[in-house]
């Protein structure tokens, strides 16, 4: 499913959802917090990994701008 193309998805609302801690990023940690809710496993390093893809500065947390 492509969620874009959901009339009412709210890119926003899934991050803050993630964020839990209402940090203003996320961690691999908090990943694998949410995933973990719908019994989706991934190793660190695939979490690492998936984070690095869209973390355009590089510091290891993934902004919403980002």
């Amino acid at each position: 499913m492509i969620l874009a193309k959901i009339p009412l998805f709210e890119p926003y609302s899934c991050f803050q959802r993630i964020d839990r801690e209402a940090k203003g990023y996320i961690l691999t940690s908090d990943l694998r917090s949410f995933l973990k809710d719908f019994y989706v496993k991934f190793d660190d390093n695939c979490l690492c990994d998936l984070l690095s893809i869209y973390d355009t500065d590089r510091d290891l947390a993934l902004k919403y701008q980002e």
